[in-house]
């Protein structure tokens, strides 16, 4: 009996950590695949924040008041829709994330890929989820560069499954690439 139970057990464990890693594996997009799906491309800072119930998902809408924009209308601010969030109003604070999710700071620097309020109206979603973030980070030159982490997910293309990486590269030439596309040009 006991050598039975420890079988369910040990099946249940295993089909969870299974489950876990599938749910945290993402297609590779091209920055260029990121463009050509993106309705806008923008950078700009995060300003407000606030995690609401949206049917039964919480939700975190950030505004982020945009400095430039690289595709689509020129837009003085966006909400964005973050799946997740922390609902403290509860007698029991409830707290949701999903993995892969991008993550907006209070007053981050961001150059995001954006479509249109796919499951929230009025609101932008992060095209490829956290593959459409880059926080925009300044070194000690004082010189911009974009950031991506996709350390927490596996990424998936053509040679197989491996572990996500960081990338940055300098802001004014990741930009330049980005234009690029937006114009009509493979760089």
């Amino acid at each position: 009996m006991r050598r039975g139970l420890i079988g369910v057990v040990s099946c249940a464990l295993l089909a969870a950590l299974a489950a876990d890693a599938s749910a945290t594996t993402v297609r590779r997009l091209t920055d260029e695949a990121l463009t050509a799906q993106a309705d806008a491309i923008v950078i700009g800072r995060t300003a407000e924040r606030e995690a609401r119930w949206v049917d039964r998902d919480l939700v975190t809408f950030v505004t982020v008041s945009v400095t430039e924009t690289l595709k689509g209308e020129p837009l003085s601010s966006v909400t964005v829709a973050i799946p997740g969030g922390i609902d403290a109003n509860r007698r029991f604070p409830v707290a949701v994330t999903y993995p892969g999710a991008p993550s907006l700071g209070p007053d981050e620097e961001v150059l995001l890929f954006l479509v249109n309020g796919q499951d929230v109206s009025g609101a932008f979603a992060v095209a490829g989820f956290s593959q459409g973030k880059f926080s925009v980070v300044q070194d000690a030159a004082g010189v911009k560069h974009v950031s991506r982490d996709l350390t927490t997910v596996s990424v998936m293309d053509a040679n197989g499954v491996a572990q996500g990486t960081r990338q940055l590269e300098r802001l004014s030439d990741f930009r330049e690439e980005i234009l690029g596309y937006v114009n009509g040009g493979s760089q």
